[in-house]
């Protein structure tokens, strides 16, 4: 499996296949609307278990899959979750720990101590194995703007590895009784659309982030095609995000804009400081008694020592290129929640 294909399968589990399901029910979702004040809408037991569900059940079975890739004694780590891996070819047993919030971890290499695991009942010695890694995209974008390096210590010692083609691989060997710790940093990235800018999305590391938008009407769905039941937009809640700035320069330092807050519901959550709206921001496959909201159109305040002339000058300017571009947007399928602010959003800040 290539490095793109990789990364697809680590992004899908984090912020699709996790996020489908209610861990309370076992319930699973149809639809996952990416807009802002939108809540999750589940099956039910006995009379909403939809044909896509079906495949989404089938999805949790395959999670643990491509979690490690080999070739004779070459091992390739390409998942990064708490798991045991029995090699009993090579009487190695691989403990790996994974810090998912400081991006920490470790595998722990021993000899395999449960002889059911053993391809036999000899007592085989262990032999040597050697380790690459797949270099998660969120790590090098770290490491470039927060200069927070990207580390590999074996029993202590920094390794040298080399790179090829988005694959980290130790110039050493891993033996039983060897401990390799590894860092991948971790920060804040926002993401536009591709044919706008200032629609975004925010994450921390691979996680995708959603913002907790309250639990108004989180009961509330509609039907969409035959016994389909599906999520609803509450207007209410925080629809677009406003700054005091271009948004452009706003964007540049989006990884000093979050303020860490302490809880035990989620993995993290920190909110976004220097926007209008105070929200936190929370793993978006997490969140399940909220509703929530993932891509957000980003405003820019009218500033209030201007001139009204001035005022109403850039307003006009800002929803004219909005119009413009809501236009192009028109034939290309989109729901209206995707849709960048409606007008009257210019107008009602001034």
């Amino acid at each position: 499996m290539d490095i793109i294909s990789r990364l697809w399968l680590w992004h899908t589990e984090l912020g699709n296949t996790l996020a489908s399901q209610n861990p309370d029910t076992g319930m699973m979702m149809y639809f996952q609307p990416m807009g802002a004040g939108y809540n999750k809408i589940y099956n039910r037991p006995y009379d909403n278990f939809w044909c896509c569900t079906g495949t989404g059940v089938e999805s949790f079975t395959k999670l643990a899959d491509g979690f490690y890739y080999q070739r004779d004694n070459h091992l390739l780590v390409s998942q990064y979750f708490n798991n045991i891996l029995y090699l009993p070819a090579y009487n190695l047993e691989l403990r790996m720990s994974f810090d998912r919030k400081s991006g920490k971890g470790s595998i722990r290499a021993d000899e395999i101590t449960d002889r059911e695991q053993k391809k036999d009942k000899s007592e085989k010695k262990p032999e040597f194995l050697k380790l690459s890694f797949r270099l998660p995209a969120y790590a090098l974008a770290a490491s470039v703007h927060t200069k927070d390096r990207i580390t590999f210590r074996l029993n202590g010692q920094e390794q040298e590895v080399s790179n090829h083609e988005g694959t980290y691989t130790l110039q050493a060997f891993v033996k039983a009784g060897d401990c390799l710790d590894f860092y991948f940093p971790q920060t804040f990235e926002a993401h536009g659309t591709e044919d706008n800018r200032h629609y975004i999305a925010f994450t921390y590391g691979p996680y995708v982030m959603g913002a907790l938008l309250g639990e108004r009407r989180l009961w509330e769905d509609r039907p969409d095609g035959i016994l389909v039941r599906a999520a609803t937009r509450d207007e209410e809640t925080v629809q677009h995000l406003t700054v005091a700035e271009d948004p452009e320069r706003w964007l540049e330092n989006i990884a000093a804009k979050w303020t860490w807050q302490e809880q035990d519901e989620y993995l993290w959550a920190a909110t976004l400081t220097g926007t209008k709206e105070k929200l936190t921001f929370v793993p978006y496959y997490e969140i399940y008694k909220q509703r929530y909201g993932i891509y957000f159109p980003l405003t820019r305040f009218i500033c209030q020592e201007k001139t009204d002339k001035e005022n109403l000058g850039e307003a006009v300017a800002e929803v004219g290129r909005h119009v413009k571009r809501m236009d192009i947007l028109k034939d290309d399928g989109r729901t209206e929640g995707e849709h960048p602010p409606d007008t009257h959003t210019y107008w009602n800040i001034m």
